[in-house]
């Protein structure tokens, strides 16, 4: 079998290309091997180009990924499994249309429309001593938009469990610490369930984003960057809601 690492601005992923046995225990074994957030199943679709499954380190599945999706489409492409201008991806939290950006042969950057953003209720959590004052929205998972000074200062590894397993949360959520910088400049940190910090998320740029423009931080139908641990991602979203992230897909 063959385990292919990749990363999406730090948000890595041991891709396989199979159907395997136990993934939810083999998500725990390769992510340690390997160093990864968890494995990534790379499979034929009945409905799509291609289907993805994701088992987080702790063996837990998702519903989506967007740092992973994007690693879906620079696979599919490399291994030959799909060479279209926009390929349409199965997953847990619906299809998703993937836009592979080629420069020189190499597609590095990927496009994806990840679907209509939903800001939900504003929520209080208490964790570590103190109040956390966020906002729940999702992004076909569920998350928890926290905005405050400096995230850098954060202890997350106190914080984040007790929020990713308050009451609040049935089935526990993803919680994005951020600091707006400008109306075009965000920046963030996340603690992922399952996971724990990460570099990147996804799901969680997006979802930051939504909350911004929905509390007029920023600006719909204009690109947005999201700072995060190992790089940037570009977030665009639209009157409508939907949500489009653009960035880098790369080999571990």
């Amino acid at each position: 079998m063959e385990y292919t690492p990749m990363h999406g601005i730090g948000n890595s992923y041991v891709m396989i290309g199979e159907e395997i046995n136990e993934p939810e225990k083999q998500s725990v074994i390769l992510a340690s091997k390997y160093k990864t957030d968890g494995i990534i199943l790379v499979l034929p679709s009945e409905t799509c180009d291609v289907k993805m499954r994701i088992f987080n380190s702790d063996g837990s599945e998702a519903e989506m990924c967007g740092n992973g999706a994007r690693c879906v489409a620079r696979y599919a492409v490399d291994k030959g499994i799909v060479n279209k201008p926009c390929i349409t991806l199965e997953t847990g939290a619906g299809v998703k249309k993937l836009y592979p950006l080629t420069e020189n042969g190499v597609t590095e950057l990927i496009k994806v429309d990840m679907g209509i953003s939903e800001v939900l209720d504003d929520i209080s959590v208490s964790a570590c001593g103190k109040i956390w004052r966020g906002t729940a929205a999702s992004m076909g998972n569920p998350h928890f938009v926290v905005f405050c000074d400096e995230p850098k200062e954060l202890c997350l590894e106190e914080i984040g469990p007790v929020i990713e397993h308050s009451r609040c949360f049935p089935n526990r959520v993803n919680t994005e610490f951020a600091k707006v910088h400008s109306r075009t400049h965000l920046e963030m940190r996340v603690w992922e369930r399952g996971s724990g910090e990460t570099a990147a998320c996804g799901t969680g740029a997006c979802a930051l984003a939504a909350v911004a423009v929905a509390k007029g931080y920023c600006d719909a139908d204009t690109d947005i960057t999201v700072t995060l641990a190992k790089g940037d991602l570009v977030i665009r979203v639209c009157s409508d809601r939907r949500v489009f992230m653009t960035g880098k897909a790369e080999y571990c």
